[in-house]
C-alpha cells in the first residue's frame, strides 16, 4: 500500500527560473533536478516570446508547466511517453491536491483550483508537446495528449475535393474540463471609481492637487484605465507623445504596439488605435506633467516626450524610472488595505476595462465602437465578453451609468 501523501505534496525538485540577460532582458527556464535546464522546456519558454507572447502568459505556461513535469517525476512517468489517462490525473490533481493511488477516504475534499484554471493549464501542456512535435517532427506525445475534431455522427459522406484540398483536423486536449456558464464579468460601480481615484489624490477648493507627485501620478493611472479601457500593459507604455490635448482638438490618446518596456508591458494588439478622452483626463495629465517637472524631471531625462509617462520618483533606485505592473499590484494591496470594504475587496486594474465596456454598452454605444476602442480583433469576443450586459438588471436599475459616460465626448477610435 502506498504511504498517504498530503494535498498538493508534489515533489518539487523541478523549478522555474529567472534568467537576467546582460541586454537587460529577462526570460523564464525550468530547472531540473540536475540543476540545469530543462531542455524541451527550456527550448519552448525561449521561442514564445519570438511569438509575442505576453510575460503573463509566459509565467502562466513556466508555472503549468513545471506543475506537469513534476506531476510526471512524481508518478515515474517520462516526459515524453504521457496519455490521455495522465493528463486525466494530472487534472484531479490539480483539482484535489492527491495523486494517482492516494487512499482518501471521506467525502470529496473542496476544489483547489477553478475548473477555468485547470483548464488553462492543460492548455498550456498541450502547447507545449504542439511546439515539440513541430520542431522535432516526433508527434507521438502531441497525440497522446490530444484528439482530432472529427464528425461526432461518422457520416460517409465524401466531397468532391477530398484528398485534393483537405484541410489538416484541427486538434483540442483529449482531457477536457468542464467550465459551467460563463459569468459575468465584474465591474466597478460609478461610486467605487471616484473613491479610489479619490484616495489616490483629491483637489482643494482652490483647485490645487492635494498631494505628491506619486499620488496625482497614481490617479492619472486608474482614471486613464477607467475613461479609456486600455490595458494596465497598455497604459504603462504610454509615452508622453502618445498623448495629444492641443488646444481646439479634442483630446486623445494613441496606443502604440510596442515590445520595449523594461518592466516587460506591452501592448497586446497588433496595430495602432486611437482613444478620444475628455477634458477632465486631459487637465489631470497637464496637473501630472507640472508634478513631474516640479520635481526636475527635466534634469534627469533629456527627452521627456518620447519617455513612458507613468514613472517613479526622484528617489527611485532608477530615477524617473518606467513604473512596472509589480509597482501597481503594490499600490493595489495599499488601497486595498487603506479602503476596506468601500470597494469590492476582490478588484483589480482589470476591473477597470470591464467597467469601461460596461458603461458604453449601457450608455447606448454600438457594440463596434466598443470592439474599436477596447483593441478587440473582431466584434465577437467583444459579444462574447460584454453580451450579457444590456440583459442585466441590476446594472440597468443604476442610472448613473449614462451620466459616468458622457464625459466622453467621442467613442470612436482610429
Amino acid at each position: 500500500m502506498k504511504k498517504h501523501r498530503a494535498r498538493e505534496d508534489i515533489s518539487t525538485c523541478i523549478k522555474p527560473k529567472k534568467i537576467q540577460h546582460p541586454n537587460g532582458a529577462k526570460t523564464l527556464t525550468i530547472i531540473g533536478p540536475d540543476y540545469l535546464p530543462f531542455p524541451p522546456a527550456h527550448k519552448y519558454l525561449t521561442f514564445l516570446p519570438y511569438q509575442e507572447t505576453s510575460p503573463n502568459t509566459i509565467t502562466t505556461y513556466a508555472t503549468a508547466l513545471t506543475q506537469w513535469l513534476n506531476f510526471l517525476e512524481t508518478t515515474d512517468t517520462h516526459w515524453e511517453e504521457p496519455n490521455n489517462l495522465t493528463i486525466a490525473s494530472f487534472a484531479h490533481w490539480l483539482k484535489t491536491g492527491l495523486t494517482p493511488g492516494t487512499p482518501h477516504i471521506g467525502k470529496e475534499p473542496e476544489p483547489l483550483r477553478s475548473p477555468a484554471t485547470i483548464g488553462l493549464k492543460i492548455a498550456a501542456v498541450t502547447a507545449f508537446y504542439k511546439f515539440h512535435a513541430q520542431h522535432t517532427g516526433n508527434d507521438t506525445a502531441y497525440l497522446s495528449v490530444t484528439s482530432h475534431h472529427g464528425n461526432r455522427y461518422g457520416s460517409s459522406y465524401k466531397g468532391f475535393l477530398t484528398g485534393v484540398a483537405d484541410k489538416k483536423p484541427s486538434r483540442s486536449p483529449v482531457f477536457k474540463i468542464r467550465t459551467g456558464n460563463k459569468t459575468r464579468t465584474p465591474v466597478l460601480t460609478p461610486a467605487e471609481i471616484k473613491t479610489l481615484l479619490d484616495a489616490c489624490a483629491v483637489q482643494d477648493e482652490y483647485g490645487y492637487w492635494k498631494a505628491s507627485m506619486q499620488g496625482v501620478r497614481n490617479r492619472f493611472l486608474f482614471a486613464t484605465l477607467a475613461e479609456t479601457g486600455i490595458r494596465l500593459g497598455e497604459a504603462l507604455s504610454l509615452r508622453h507623445n502618445d498623448i495629444n490635448i492641443t488646444s481646439g482638438v479634442q483630446p486623445y490618446i494613441d496606443v502604440i504596439p510596442r515590445q520595449d518596456h523594461p518592466g516587460g508591458s506591452r501592448v497586446k494588439a497588433r496595430y495602432e488605435r486611437r482613444i478620444y478622452i475628455g477634458d477632465d483626463l486631459a487637465s489631470l495629465y497637464s496637473a501630472y506633467v507640472w508634478e513631474l517637472m516640479e520635481n526636475n524631471i527635466d534634469l534627469v531625462i533629456d527627452e521627456l516626450s518620447q519617455h513612458f509617462i507613468l514613472v517613479n520618483g526622484y528617489n527611485a533606485k532608477e530615477p524617473f524610472s518606467a513604473l512596472t505592473q509589480t509597482n501597481v499590484y503594490d499600490l493595489v494591496r495599499r488601497l486595498k488595505k487603506k479602503l476596506g470594504d468601500k470597494v469590492n475587496p476582490a478588484w483589480t486594474p482589470h476591473w477597470f476595462r470591464h467597467t469601461h465596456a460596461t458603461a458604453l454598452l449601457l450608455s447606448g454605444a454600438p457594440p463596434h465602437i466598443v470592439m474599436r476602442r477596447l483593441g478587440h480583433q473582431d466584434i465577437q469576443t467583444t459579444l462574447n465578453t460584454y453580451g450579457w450586459v444590456t440583459e442585466d438588471a441590476e446594472l440597468k436599475s443604476i442610472s448613473s451609468w449614462k451620466e459616468y459616460a458622457t464625459g466622453w465626448e467621442n467613442h470612436t477610435a482610429e
